[in-house]
């Protein structure tokens, strides 16, 4: 085996990654996310409510800021998480 033949083998090697010694808190898998957005223009309260998508909040907000004239607005994304405790 040639020395440039053996160092091609070794680049393709990835070491195994560590093992996790603490807690983790990660999404919970098969659950969705909620996206939310709401007008923070003056004293508006209006919002999109939850959506599946940050386009469907997206979308609300530039036809409420189209309609009204806001500009401001807060976005929010939820998800559900599981933790998990390595020993």
């Amino acid at each position: 085996m040639t020395r440039r033949t053996r160092r091609a083998r070794q680049v393709g090697r990835t070491r195994p990654s560590p093992i996790p010694t603490g807690p983790r808190l990660q999404h919970l898998d098969g659950s969705a996310w909620a996206f939310d957005v709401r007008c923070i223009t003056g004293d508006c309260s209006a919002a999109s409510g939850p959506m599946e998508s940050a386009s469907g909040t997206d979308g609300w907000a530039v036809r409420h800021g189209a309609t009204t004239g806001h500009g401001a607005f807060q976005r929010t994304v939820t998800d559900l998480a599981s933790l998990t405790l390595h020993k």
